[in-house]
């Protein structure tokens, strides 16, 4: 997959400040941070950087192959219509949240996308139904294992992890995971997008839900309102958004001790300074691209 068109991707912005990874029980836990400039939080340079990507977020494969100089202009007001076409408030949406997850996990484990969800939404400005983002990632051993992922854009933390919670208990019903995974195989294939074999293999309907189980690794991603940064002090801030984290992660464990062991959860962690600054820094760059 050396060749592939998701090797060229947009420089690192987010700072990864944090990882602590239980490798013996499945589980880890990473930590994200947009920074500070000037003692100011660059929610508004964020909001810039989720633009370097929306593309590859929201084009098929076949049409970021036909991303040129002439046919720039087209695909990406094409990626804006597919994030939203009207004056809904985009932080009412999960589209913010699922551009993070992809982000994240696109830079921290180098994945590839299997199919970008917003790619086949059911119709203009349907929020986003299903599993969040569908990559792959190729593991230490060298195998390829399928991320199915949880996006959660929210202010308070404990309110993200329970809706995280109950979105991971929906999803992995098998009446929801056997037609889910023959929907993300057929969109995958009619996008042109290039993925493993072993990969088709854990989608195809024939494939045992429990091999599946035993192959797949879900991120949950949370951003959230953080206290640590609204007590923001350069000289410890780093420090105290680690613990925040860590206390959040092992909150978040304890409640689900004993379930989903057998799963391999990644916990991502996005604290912010203020939710409605990258909203609504994000809402005037998307309305000023429909305007071009």
């Amino acid at each position: 997959m050396n060749d592939s068109i998701y090797s060229d991707k947009p420089d690192s912005f987010l700072v990864h400040f944090h990882q602590f990874d239980e490798k013996d029980i499945k589980r880890c836990v990473d930590g994200l941070d947009a920074g500070f400039e000037r003692d100011k939080w660059r929610g508004e340079a964020l909001a810039s950087h989720l633009l370097e990507w929306l593309p590859e977020f929201a084009l098929s494969e076949t049409e970021l192959k036909e991303f040129k100089s002439n046919t720039w202009l087209p695909k990406v007001q094409k990626a804006v219509a597919r994030i939203y076409t009207t004056e809904k408030a985009l932080g009412q949406r999960g589209e913010i949240g699922e551009l993070l997850l992809h982000i994240a996990i696109r830079q921290i484990y180098s994945s590839e996308p299997v199919v970008c969800k917003v790619f086949y939404k059911t119709s203009a400005n349907d929020t986003i139904k299903g599993w969040d983002g569908a990559h792959f990632v190729k593991n230490s051993n060298s195998e390829y294992e399928l991320w199915l992922g949880e996006a959660k854009f929210y202010t308070n933390p404990k309110d993200a992890f329970r809706s995280a919670y109950a979105s991971l208990k929906q999803h992995l019903e098998a009446s929801f995971l056997k037609p889910e995974r023959e929907i993300i195989l057929t969109l995958s294939n009619s996008g042109g997008f290039s993925i493993p074999e072993r990969i088709s293999h854990l989608l195809h309907r024939n494939t045992s839900l429990d091999e599946v189980m035993q192959n797949i690794c879900i991120p949950i991603f949370i951003s959230y309102e953080s206290d640590a940064l609204k007590k923001y002090d350069v000289s410890n801030y780093i420090e105290e958004i680690k613990s925040e984290v860590k206390s959040l992660y092992d909150d978040f464990m304890s409640s689900i001790k004993g379930e989903y062991n057998e799963l391999h959860l990644r916990i991502i962690l996005f604290p912010m300074h203020s939710k409605e600054v990258l909203v609504q820094a994000f809402d005037e760059k998307i309305k000023g691209l429909q305007k071009l």
